[in-house]
């Protein structure tokens, strides 16, 4: 893992205002002879966190993990400087969760389906969930569609209604597992805005598998392959693991990660090919340089 000093990053510097969210240590996870999770650390304070890693790296797994849906098989954990395992009730009432893939039906209204949601949390009194609904919808932005019902909501107005009902107990923890997954390019940059937003109250773990997502959303990216955190830091010092190794020219290169820009314009990733100029390197190729790296040695 690349050592970074994060002592001047803004979610750090939130963070010593309002404590640390989560603390993970030597956290161990692994399904039959797989190994989704091999020794994990991690201490999140406020801000945003995004976890990138390839399929399969083990991000969902600590996601799960963190949010309680499982325990880790070895290693412990501590979410508000609580145990899950002592005290899983106060645990949950402060987080949010949202999967890869949230359930909804499809039947029932946006506002009938926050109120049943409201419900299983615990909100008995009607006052209350009122309250609550009124207050996430406008900060989704689905007021206007309060009374549609789930069926009619487009894509990316499903993806705010999951978030929507994680926010009803005011989390100090919000975790989105790919929130970007299938949504078009307005609807990323809709939910990228609000993101940013909730970022600024609460602590926010994101997983994806977009480089673009975390270096326009993040003030922390954690890079996971292979059930290790190979990389903290920020966007901007990702992609300067790619310096002096990105190069613009013809796309008749053979080198790795080759990446086609336009027509006769290559991108090309390693070392410095004949006839090729340099190129400022991004937070893709710093992620790429330090996957193909971390895969030889």
């Amino acid at each position: 893992m690349i050592p970074v000093d994060p002592s001047a990053t803004a979610a750090n510097l939130r963070s010593e205002t309002y404590g640390r969210s989560v603390v993970g240590r030597d956290l161990y996870k692994s399904f039959g002879a797989t190994v989704a999770l091999a020794g994990v650390d991690l201490s999140l304070g406020a801000g945003v966190y995004g976890f990138l890693g390839p399929n399969g790296a083990g991000k969902t797994t600590l996601l799960r993990i963190m949010a309680t849906v499982m325990p880790p098989d070895r290693g412990s954990l501590e979410l508000f400087e609580l145990d899950p395992s002592h005290s899983l009730e106060a645990v949950r009432s402060r987080l949010g969760y949202v999967p890869q893939e949230p359930g909804f039906y499809s039947h029932f209204s946006v506002t009938a389906f926050l109120d049943y949601i409201s419900i299983l949390r615990g909100m008995s009194k009607t006052h209350d969930r009122r309250e609550a609904i009124e207050r996430v919808l406008p900060i989704v932005g689905l007021e206007a569609s309060a009374g549609k019902k789930i069926r009619a909501l487009s894509g990316g107005q499903r993806r705010r209604l999951a978030i929507a009902q994680a926010l009803l107990a005011e989390p100090r923890l919000l975790i989105l597992d790919e929130p970007f997954a299938g949504l078009d390019p307005e609807q990323r940059l809709r939910l990228r805005s609000l993101l940013v937003e909730l970022g600024r109250r609460t602590t926010l773990v994101v997983s994806t598998h977009q480089t673009e997502d975390v270096a326009h959303l993040c003030d922390q990216v954690m890079v996971l392959d292979r059930g290790r955190i190979r990389f903290t830091g920020t966007a901007a010092e990702l992609a300067a693991v790619a310096e002096g190794r990105v190069w613009l020219g013809p796309p008749t290169d053979r080198s790795d990660f080759a990446q086609a820009l336009a027509g006769d314009v290559s991108r090309h990733l390693g070392a410095r090919p004949d006839g090729r100029e340099p190129a400022e390197p991004n937070v893709e190729d710093g992620y790429l340089s330090l996957l193909a790296r971390d895969g030889d040695g």
